[in-house]
């Protein structure tokens, strides 16, 4: 169980072995849950003293009961360039979901630039995505004392209580997959949006690499003017084509964002280059397109829903603690050999 405080809707749903919602339904007596599943759900709440959040005191009290969800900026892209990829779309509809099953409910919150912005709201919390050093979102909510809890560390308030997933492990069974598939030399796209997790994942590499006397190229792509995914995986596209025409050609390429390896798989096709044959492709966020990409992609899968189902309970909850969740290795062809 995440934390020493109290047992989680999350740590139920995690030792039971089901999601969330069935948690949540088969202990209110909601939904289609069949009474086998039911009653092993109950025994394991029991187990673990699970007592349902307190929610509903606070509602009697006469405070919100509407939890804010503010997303990071990245590059240029409007909210529905964001809300069309697999991670912040399955972020949102969990996030919604949870709040509802706490007894509140959730709102996507535009990016304000005011205290004003935010005090119309009469939140209950905010959970933060992908905070950085200096995020506007964390001192204008600090400025209003509205609580929040963030998924990703904040670098500037290290002591506030976050969600994250365990991203250097995940970066290193990575490595270690395509050390074993033969490569030798490998090379990590990153970009520059100074996200925690990013940074985490570039330090992983390198004392990877060094541990395992491993070669290892960090380029940095530049997302900066990007406004739509497609300019991204252009993007990743172009940082890919320098990498296979340069001198020290690798003969891995794992990209630190959801859509780079589609942009990698393209810089190979144009050179004529086969996927798995001639160039291993790994990225460390799974997704539809990671999944169904020619050949699919061998990628991280991070675990959104657990980690904002996470992140909502730790707002309400009455002994929050900072949570890491486990990621787990998606080997598919395009790493395969």
């Amino acid at each position: 169980m995440a934390g020493a405080g109290r047992a989680k809707i999350t740590d139920v749903a995690r030792a039971a072995g089901v999601s969330v919602t069935t948690v949540s339904h088969a202990l209110n007596g909601k939904g289609r849950v069949d009474a086998e599943t039911r009653s092993h759900v109950q025994q394991v709440a029991a187990q673990l003293r699970y007592v349902p959040s307190r929610a509903a005191r606070h509602l009697v009290a006469g405070g919100s009961d509407v939890v804010g969800l503010t997303f990071p900026s990245i590059a240029r892209l409007p909210i529905g360039e964001l809300m069309s990829t697999d991670w912040y779309s399955q972020v949102a509809l969990t996030a919604s979901q949870a709040a509802f099953e706490h007894g509140g409910a959730l709102t996507l919150l535009p990016p304000f630039v005011e205290t004003m912005n935010l005090m119309k709201f009469s939140l209950r919390g905010v959970v933060v995505l992908e905070p950085t050093r200096g995020d506007l979102r964390i001192e204008m909510l600090r400025q209003c004392a509205i609580p929040y809890v963030t998924m990703g560390l904040d670098p500037g308030h290290p002591d506030v209580f976050t969600v994250t997933p365990d991203t250097a492990h995940g970066i290193e069974k990575l490595l270690s997959h395509l050390r074993a598939m033969g490569a030798r030399r490998i090379a990590v796209l990153s970009t520059d949006s100074g996200w925690h997790n990013e940074v985490v994942a570039t330090e992983a590499a390198r004392e990877w690499a060094i541990a395992n006397r491993c070669s290892l190229d960090l380029r940095t792509v530049a997302l900066v003017e990007q406004d739509t995914r497609a300019g991204i995986v252009g993007a990743a596209r172009a940082a890919a084509y320098d990498l296979l025409t340069g001198d020290e050609v690798p003969d891995a390429i794992v990209g630190l964002f959801e859509d780079f390896g589609i942009g990698i798989l393209d810089a190979a096709s144009e050179l004529g280059l086969r996927v798995p044959a001639d160039l291993l492709v790994a990225q460390d966020v799974d997704g539809f397109k990671a999944q169904h990409s020619r050949p699919p992609i061998t990628a991280l899968e991070l675990h959104a829903s657990e980690q904002v189902a996470s992140a909502i309970d730790l707002l309400i909850s009455d002994s929050p603690s900072s949570i890491t969740v486990p990621t787990t290795l998606r080997i598919r062809e395009s790493s395969s050999r």
